[in-house]
């Protein structure tokens, strides 16, 4: 029993020693390697089955990457593009590039390897992933842009619909800067041909939300003009009485203001509330009007009388009493239609009462 378990663990040592053997000669160290490689090739059976998966791996893996990367129709397939490149370097690496000039006919001959360690197909397969990797950083930047200026677009979408009319310029402005930006992604990176899909949409609510911004500033601008006019007009109105000329310039200011609601059409957003306002300030156009006639009779009839006055002072000497009374009756009479509150009410009474004395010492 003792004798078969020491032949036993005298098998067991050899065998260790014959495994850790193989697993130094198969350190990647060309001083180890190379020498072993030319007088016993199957010894490095275990790099060859590493070397030869590797190759087949980053082969694979370039192809899929360059596939994905290049004709990436979505954000993922050019993720799963990066990560494949990732992963054909990592293969890459894992190639014994002292070991390029070595072909191991034995090995191939048996498993069917498909590859050839030249120097040309490794420079090629590390010069296309050089290239992946700045076509891949490129498409990172381009696709951060995209991101950051659609989510630009998108906040200024979801802000304009609940913002006041002073601040709709602003996010209009910062829509059309986000829109632009866009534009600027290179055409040829995923990016770029998806910001083309984006910018088709994003325009075309740009142009029909700012068409309608449009009408409503020109509507609110036409809405404060008018208002303008209308303060301007009842601020000058106020204190009467007022002169013909200065009630005429008023009317003008209530006509500019009914000017500028007339320019909103039917079709607008502010054209009930403007139709609301011109009733009113046609309205006040009218009471205007009406005062500055009344200022235009009462001056009229206050002159007229005054010249009567001089008149009968100038002939009363000539002529009987009782016609110089019925002639100052008659000047009471006209100066009683005087109308109220204008500029010549006040002196309508006083030359009134001077004619009513007048009649008193007649009598």
């Amino acid at each position: 029993m003792l004798l078969e378990l020491d032949r036993f663990g005298k098998i067991a040592l050899g065998v260790g020693a014959i495994a850790g053997s193989i697993a130094f000669l198969n350190l990647p160290y060309p001083m180890i390697r190379w020498p072993v490689a030319k007088v016993a090739p199957m010894v490095l059976l275990p790099s060859f089955m590493q070397m030869d998966h590797h190759y087949r791996q980053a082969i694979i893996q370039t192809e899929q990457a360059d596939q994905l990367i290049n004709q990436a129709t979505t954000i993922q397939d050019f993720d799963l593009g990066t990560e494949k490149a990732a992963q054909a370097q990592a293969h890459l690496d894992n190639l014994p590039v002292w070991f390029l000039g070595y072909y191991p006919q034995g090995y191939c001959g048996v498993f069917r390897c498909g590859w050839k360690f030249t120097l040309d197909e490794f420079e090629d397969a590390r010069a296309l992933i050089g290239r992946m990797d700045a076509q891949i950083f490129q498409e990172q930047n381009a696709l951060a842009v995209l991101e950051t200026h659609s989510n630009q677009v998108l906040a200024a979408q979801t802000s304009f619909e609940t913002s006041d009319p002073a601040t709709q310029e602003d996010i209009l402005r910062d829509w059309q800067q986000g829109m632009d930006q866009l534009t600027e992604i290179p055409p040829e990176t995923l990016a770029g041909r998806l910001a083309k899909t984006r910018l088709t949409a994003y325009q075309r609510d740009y142009q029909t939300i700012s068409g309608q911004t449009a009408i409503l500033t020109k509507g609110n601008a036409l809405l404060a003009a008018a208002q303008q006019f209308a303060e301007a007009a009842t601020a000058e109105s106020q204190n009467p009485p007022h002169t013909a000329d200065k009630w005429d310039r008023i009317a003008t200011l209530w006509e500019d203001a009914l000017a500028e609601l007339n320019k909103i059409q039917p079709d607008e957003p502010d054209y009930v509330k403007a139709q609301g306002l011109k009733a009113q300030y046609t309205l006040s156009l009218g009471e205007v009007r009406e005062l500055q006639n009344s200022e235009k009779e009462a001056v009229k009839l206050v002159q007229a009388a005054k010249k009567d006055i001089n008149k009968l002072v100038e002939i009363s000497a000539s002529q009987s009493p009782e016609r110089t009374i019925a002639a100052v009756n008659q000047v009471i009479s006209d100066l009683e239609q005087v109308p109220p509150n204008t500029t010549v009410s006040e002196e309508a009474q006083v030359l009134i009462a001077q004619a009513q004395a007048y009649l008193s010492k007649a009598n």
